[in-house]
């Protein structure tokens, strides 16, 4: 193939429009593969060398091995022909005679498909999805997920839809159902599974909390209103019970009891964690000024912005819809903002705030929750995130007030002396802090080395309550694909 690729872009602040276009015309030369490697030499300014022949006569023998042998795959660098059982391994993909629907399965033996806790002890999922192509740039994805788990010997799943209905303003439908259980602390920034599992199989040390989401039902709605604003909706219900320990099992001590399943926040209510029924409804409304995008392929990509992005949401607990006993509103507001100051320095911000103005009947789910991570092991990078608290102390159903900002550099502190001035590692330099009246003013400040070895951050920080240091740590993380 001959490519000709002629580029056209708007940059900020030419007064054109925000949509970044890229034209790539390519023209098929149709004698391409009868052409022999005399011919390509002559168009070669510089021929190749032995060492980029050696790459391509590889590459091509890998591709050959592959096409030759699809269910191969390499155990203790040795090859091994799964044959029927490779779907069980590296998952199948498949294509329906109707070409408009296609299946994917993800495969058995992962992180993702086996997980523990000590509530539900050992848990093994399996999840498949199907497509649908409905249209240009439109496809119906239907996710069904099934699990077991084995110490509270419960079945549970999950079944969601998602829905790019306007793939041009970014508008998307989802929907789920099912039966689970789930973390008290659904932040994004919150623990995970994988590390709550090793800390309480290895160290015999439970940091998460869960309850039953005995069933639910989550709507989610997204669109851009106009380029940069952006609309979401959600509407959930949830029918909650309680749980309790399950399991004693660990590698370390399999006699001691793990600790009670009962979140540790001084301002949690007996209430807070009891039997009920709930229907929430949400909008939350994000604005960022001058942000550009690209259309490829019928679907709007967003590139970036100069400018923050500010937003404002509101959630209602709607007492006795659906029997529903919640009777709570929650306002919130806040502003985030990254910059990338060149290939190898970042500056970043946030600001987050908001109140309960009526907190009357609410779970202790719907509490407004802190980003933390008080394992000392993580799985990947938080850039914003309280290390000194535990998960859910933090968490209230008052007013609050929480901020991060955080800056990476190749060089701002160690990365000065001589013996680590010629790594490739980074630095970030970070403080956060949050206030409400149950903590009137939580600080922490760290130091990070980002990249060490090409795979670890580690990272000193300390904590202070009310000016006075509570205390000092050191962190790892590390890039696991979970």
């Amino acid at each position: 193939n001959l490519m000709e690729s002629e580029r056209k872009k708007s940059e900020p602040g030419s007064g054109e429009s925000l949509e970044l276009t890229e034209n790539v015309k390519v023209k098929t030369d149709p004698q391409a593969v009868n052409r022999d490697t005399a011919y390509w030499n002559q168009l070669r300014p510089i021929p190749l060398a032995e060492e980029e022949l050696h790459s391509f006569r590889k590459k091509d023998s890998l591709v050959m091995a592959e096409a030759q042998h699809p269910n191969q795959i390499t155990v203790a660098n040795k090859k091994v022909n799964a044959g029927w059982l490779a779907p069980l391994f590296v998952g199948k993909r498949f294509n329906y005679r109707d070409s408009t629907w296609h299946f994917r399965y993800g495969g058995l033996f992962n992180f993702k498909r086996i997980q523990f806790n000590a509530v539900d002890g050992f848990v093994v999922s399996q999840e498949a999805t199907w497509t649908k192509t409905l249209g240009p740039s439109r496809q119906l994805e239907i996710q069904p997920k099934l699990a077991y788990a084995f110490g509270r010997k419960q079945w549970m799943g999950q079944l969601a839809l998602r829905y790019p209905y306007a793939p041009l303003h970014r508008g998307s439908l989802q929907v789920m159902a099912g039966s689970q259980t789930q973390d008290f602390n659904a932040e994004p920034e919150a623990i995970s599974p994988f590390i709550n599992g090793v800390a309480s199989l290895f160290f015999k040390t439970n940091f998460a909390r869960f309850f039953d989401a005995h069933r639910y039902v989550v709507i989610r709605n997204a669109i851009d209103l106009a380029n940069g604003w952006v609309l979401k909706g959600e509407y959930r219900w949830k029918d909650v019970k309680p749980l309790e320990n399950n399991t004693q099992f660990s590698f370390v001590d399999s006699k001691d009891d793990y600790q009670p399943n009962l979140p540790a926040n001084d301002q949690i209510l007996p209430e807070n964690l009891q039997e009920r029924r709930e229907s929430v409804a949400g909008i939350h409304l994000e604005f960022t000024p001058q942000y550009f995008y690209r259309i490829k392929n019928g679907v709007k990509i967003m590139s970036h912005s100069n400018y923050p992005t500010f937003s404002v949401g509101y959630e209602k607990g709607i007492d006795g819809m659906f029997s529903s006993t919640a009777d709570f509103d929650h306002l919130m507001a806040g502003i985030t903002y990254a910059r990338v100051l060149s290939q190898t320095s970042s500056l970043a911000f946030d600001l987050n705030g908001g109140t309960f103005f009526n907190s009357k009947s609410l779970h202790f789910s719907d509490f407004a929750h802190a980003q933390t991570q008080t394992s000392p092991v993580l799985p990947h990078e938080y850039r914003h995130a309280f290390y000194v608290p535990n998960y859910y102390a933090l968490s209230t159903s008052n007013r609050y007030l929480y901020g991060f900002v955080s800056y990476k550099s190749p060089f701002i502190l160690l990365k000065y002396l001589p013996v680590l001035s010629n790594t490739l590692w980074r630095e970030m330099v970070w403080g956060g802090f949050w206030a409400s009246p149950d903590h009137p003013f939580h600080l922490e400040g760290g130091y990070t080395l980002l990249e060490v070895f090409y795979s670890a951050n580690v990272g000193i920080f300390a904590g202070f309550d009310r000016s006075q240091l509570t205390r000092i740590g050191l962190n790892m993380s590390f890039r696991i694909s979970l």
